[in-house]
């Protein structure tokens, strides 16, 4: 058992990884970025498509998950497709949907922000 753990933490040093970068995603303050962000990346090239309507979703001001989801609510699908510059319903109401299962999942767990 140990020869394979030493393979494997030999191998893994081979690969020259490096963990001193942290990409930027992590860096996001708030949980409505990262939701925006993973309902933006399936199937869209990150940096010319994504980062610039995350970046989007930022200057908006909503910084929450219950903002977000009432934004979505007044504005409509077709509203928010205008805010985050994306005309893609379905992705709106995918995003709609993970607020809401998250927004569930904080209540239960009894946190404020959405990150904890």
């Amino acid at each position: 058992m140990q020869e394979s753990i030493d393979n494997f933490i030999h191998y893994i040093n081979s690969l020259n990884l490096d963990f001193t970068r942290t990409p930027d995603e992590f860096n996001y303050d708030n949980p409505v970025l990262i939701l925006v962000d993973a309902v933006l990346s399936m199937n869209r090239k990150y940096d010319s498509f994504v980062v610039p309507r995350v970046e989007l979703i930022r200057k908006s001001g909503i910084k929450t998950l219950e903002q977000a989801l009432q934004t979505i609510e007044n504005e409509g699908t077709k509203g928010f497709c205008r805010i985050w510059n994306y005309y893609h319903p379905e992705r709106v109401e995918i995003l709609k949907r993970l607020i809401n299962k998250c927004i569930m999942i904080k209540k239960e767990l009894n946190t404020e922000n959405g990150l904890t």
